[in-house]
């Protein structure tokens, strides 16, 4: 993940997340995209999010139910929804 004080926002889109021990550390706006059905994904990045908002930081989280990993990715039909 990129870092430094000039960051002023992040998007992180279906994917792991850091170690929530490092959410104090964060000083930009973050948005995370997650699909409903990703449980690898999801197993880091809702941690990640609470971590970040113990932590007094500016977090939202965005979650498309019914779709899995890889959903906004258009050259796989298979989960391309």
């Amino acid at each position: 993940m990129a870092a430094g004080p000039a960051l002023k926002a992040a998007v992180p889109f279906y994917g792991p997340a850091p170690d929530p021990s490092e959410a104090p550390h964060v000083q930009a706006a973050t948005l995370i995209i997650l699909a409903g059905l990703d449980a690898r994904v999801n197993g880091t990045a809702r941690p990640w999010a609470e971590a970040l908002r113990a932590a007094g930081k500016d977090v939202t989280v965005h979650e498309f139910p019914n779709v899995d990993h890889a959903f906004h990715n258009d050259t796989s039909a298979a989960r391309y929804n």
